[in-house]
């Protein structure tokens, strides 16, 4: 038999070009070719799940603590991050070069999601629910705390923050290098800020709104505190 032949007949051991990683009971970890890899993380007491899939060089990590369930996914160069304990449930998507990280504790819900080099970093606890959404260079950050829920949506290139730290809401949107922050800490009140282009729009349930189009966007604030503009 040529030589030929023999490399025709071998086995492959080329690394998956898609790596899942799926942990219950025992850590898992896996890599595929062009730095793709995976790992599935879980530890303490109650049901665990850790979910972690990665592709086309995406990097996806998931941790889950004390009855927990944390989901990752990533894809393209995009980096995903899901943490949860105590009863949480965090999900972490990214692609394209998107950077994602969720964390969720003591039975709160947490997702983020990432494409086109936007950064989401999304953080729940204590029956609070929180979302960040970021897309072409866009940073979505939300943060909820006590049974709140906060949301943020960013993309091409703005910064939105939203921060709810009791059962209230708030909601930031900013595209097109505006920026928006929404913030609640009292029971029931809501939030809520949109800015475009070089608008600045900031609100809160304790200060008065402010809103700045700036030369050529937008800004707009709905609050228990006044609206602008």
């Amino acid at each position: 038999m040529t030589f030929a032949l023999l490399l025709a007949f071998a086995p492959t051991y080329a690394l998956a070009k898609t790596v899942s990683c799926v942990a219950t009971t025992t850590n898992v970890s896996k890599n595929g070719p062009g730095g793709t890899e995976c790992d599935a993380m879980v530890s303490g007491s109650g049901s665990n799940k850790a979910d972690a899939t990665a592709s086309n060089g995406g990097s996806a990590s998931a941790d889950a603590q004390n009855g927990s369930s944390a989901t990752a996914k990533a894809s393209h160069a995009g980096t995903a991050d899901g943490t949860a304990d105590t009863g949480g449930t965090a999900k972490a998507t990214a692609t394209t070069s998107g950077t994602a990280d969720s964390e969720a504790d003591n039975g709160s819900t947490s997702t983020a999601k990432a494409n086109h080099s936007g950064t989401a970093d999304s953080s729940a606890n204590n029956g609070a629910t929180a979302s960040a959404n970021a897309a072409t260079s866009g940073t979505a950050d939300s943060e909820a705390n006590n049974g709140g829920t906060a949301k943020s949506t960013a993309s091409h290139s703005g910064t939105a923050d939203a921060s709810a730290q009791a059962g209230c809401s708030s909601t930031a949107q900013a595209t097109t290098s505006g920026t928006a922050s929404a913030e609640c800490t009292m029971s029931g009140s809501n939030v809520t800020a949109k800015a475009t282009g070089s608008g600045t729009a900031s609100g809160s349930d304790t200060s008065l709104p402010s809103c700045n189009p700036g030369a050529h966007g937008t800004a707009k604030v709905t609050s228990p505190m006044g609206n602008c503009p």
